[in-house]
């Protein structure tokens, strides 16, 4: 298949879940908009934010002409209003992000005329595979005619097997995008900083929303396990704001680690002082495959602490780019971060093949690069 796919004839619409303000959480999906507006040139596209407050540069300087709409408000007037807006804007292609594979408005899209829908499934977490009558009904509602998606873009391996065997999709409308980076160079950061590390310090970071499903709790008890084996140089620090960030520091102070742990809130640019750290720590037990932060700490050069649930691990190999302690185990875990604090070459060796990975695997250029290789596929399929 060619570069380009398929002619589409008609427009795109690309839907957005969360004001146009809320970007810095969602830069690679922003990149995936510009990336399908680029290929697709010769087609009108448009970007549905349910409010515009401040567009993110990247959307502005592309040529995506955004517009306030909900596409996710429920109801009969919400679908009506979703029908509207794809006849006046004649769309033939709808890109949404973690919406259901088969739906019945689909079925209305449709006869409004649009040909082609897909959605690019980020959502977290491990899921009970359906079986017998239960997986029977479920493949039929998913494959529906008319209102099942025509593609599922799975954030990861992981995500997309899920697509397929919890969400009972057909194997030919799944493919994976899987996350990635862009890669960059040295930054300047704020040295002074007071929770940055200091000479002497084994330092972990974990860059998170501050909401116990992150496991900032679980993380805590680890460093309070590792201290109290003796390491008085650990020093934890928890990027990030969110509803339960007082929690986590009450949980510190009721522990005792008030001089261990560190808690900035919400970091701008926060990627750009992972090297300045030993290891990065991933304590969430349900993200999607690996979540973004692992990935970054794998291109600062630093190997990952992860559990072993396979929607969290599936980007690091044990003993070559991070560690893999058994899930909620805190003693497993901190086994994992005392192997490196015991052995500095391994930590330096692990954190070396960790970047290289993401150069080999995890470029933003290869994630962008399968994007449009599954959209081609998705459009040639009719």
């Amino acid at each position: 298949m060619s570069a380009k796919s398929k002619t589409l004839e008609g427009n795109v619409l690309l839907v957005a879940n969360w004001p146009s303000d809320v970007g810095y959480a969602w830069w690679l999906m922003e990149s995936y908009w510009v990336a399908i507006s680029k290929h697709l040139s010769s087609n009108k596209v448009l970007l549905a934010y349910p409010q515009i407050n401040k567009v993110p540069s990247e959307i502005q300087s592309s040529a995506i002409d955004c517009l306030p709409h909900n596409f996710k408000r429920g109801g009969v007037i919400g679908l009506i209003r979703n029908c509207r807006l794809i006849r006046r804007h004649h769309i033939k292609l709808i890109y949404l992000t973690d919406y259901p594979l088969s739906s019945i408005s689909y079925f209305f899209y449709r006869i409004s005329g649009v040909k082609f829908i897909i959605t690019h499934d980020h959502t977290p977490g491990i899921r009970c595979v359906p079986q017998g009558l239960k997986k029977a009904v479920k493949t039929l509602f998913a494959n529906l005619p008319l209102m099942s998606v025509d593609g599922a873009f799975g954030a990861t391996l992981f995500v997309t097997e899920r697509l397929q065997n919890t969400g009972c999709l057909k194997k030919d409308k799944c493919f994976t995008v899987q996350n990635g980076i862009e890669i960059k160079g040295d930054e300047s950061i704020n040295k002074a900083a007071a929770w940055l590390p200091k000479e002497g310090d084994f330092a972990i970071v974990t860059a998170a929303r501050a909401n116990r499903y992150k496991g900032g709790l679980f993380a805590l008890r680890v460093i309070k396990c590792l201290k109290d084996r003796g390491m008085s140089n650990v020093k934890y620090v928890f990027c990030g704001d969110g509803p339960h960030l007082d929690d986590f520091k009450n949980f510190a102070a009721e522990l005792g680690l008030q001089e261990h742990c560190f808690f900035p809130g919400r970091v701008e640019d926060v990627s750009s002082y992972f090297s300045h750290f030993s290891i990065g720590f991933q304590p969430s037990n349900g993200e999607v495959g690996y979540s973004l932060s692992i990935l970054e700490y794998m291109a600062a050069g630093l190997p990952v602490i992860v559990p072993n649930n396979p929607s969290v691990c599936g980007a690091t190999k044990h003993n070559c780019s991070g560690r893999i302690y058994k899930d909620r185990d805190v003693e497993s875990a901190a086994n994992q971060i005392e192997f490196y604090a015991k052995d500095t070459a391994a930590c330096n060796k692990h954190g070396q093949f960790a970047r290289e990975e993401i150069f080999k695997r995890y470029a933003l250029v290869k994630t962008h690069e399968a994007l449009i290789k599954s959209l081609n596929a998705v459009i040639s399929s009719k």
